[in-house]
């Protein structure tokens, strides 16, 4: 009897010692994943853009601190359009259902919110089962670059007219 005493506690002796290993790599993983959530939230703060994440139902998911500032009355499960947009219906430009067949989509948009240029990247969002629930978007002010494009247009328009009025002015001498 001693004998198998002695066996049954060298086997909990090494289960014991195989749980405390789970344990401190369960801890260690905890750790990380706080600090990599941590990290994540920091970036997302200090992001000078917006960030949202939506749903299928066009319903806000997500809104980055950046982004409720802004849109100062959205809340989380409000209709995107309406909420980000001040529209009733979505937006001309919605790039949802490209994006739920899993295309990411690129795009500038002049916002009829505030008049101002937006560059969005708009991705599929993934749930556990691998299928797109939803979308991210990540959108930034291009405004002052889009005027400055304007007015290097119109500055290259102006020379090429002048340029060709320079051109006829010589072959008529």
């Amino acid at each position: 009897r001693t004998r198998d005493l002695e066996l049954r506690r060298s086997e909990l002796e090494r289960a014991n010692r195989s749980l405390q290993r789970e344990i401190l790599a369960r801890h260690r993983t905890e750790s990380a994943l706080h600090q990599s959530r941590s990290r994540l939230e920091d970036i997302i703060a200090v992001f000078e853009g917006f960030i949202y994440t939506v749903n299928r139902s066009f319903e806000l998911q997500f809104i980055n601190p950046k982004l409720m500032a802004y849109v100062q009355h959205a809340r989380i499960g409000d209709i995107c359009h309406n909420a980000l947009y001040e529209l009733p219906e979505p937006c001309q430009w919605c790039p949802l259902a490209q994006v739920f067949e899993g295309r990411t989509v690129r795009a500038e948009i002049s916002s009829p919110r505030d008049g101002r240029w937006y560059y969005g990247i708009y991705s599929p969002q993934e749930n556990v089962s691998g299928q797109i629930a939803g979308c991210h978007a990540i959108v930034i002010d291009i405004h002052e670059r889009k005027q400055a494009e304007d007015v290097l247009r119109q500055r290259e328009a102006f020379l090429a007219e002048q340029n060709e009025r320079l051109g006829s002015s010589l072959k008529g001498t």
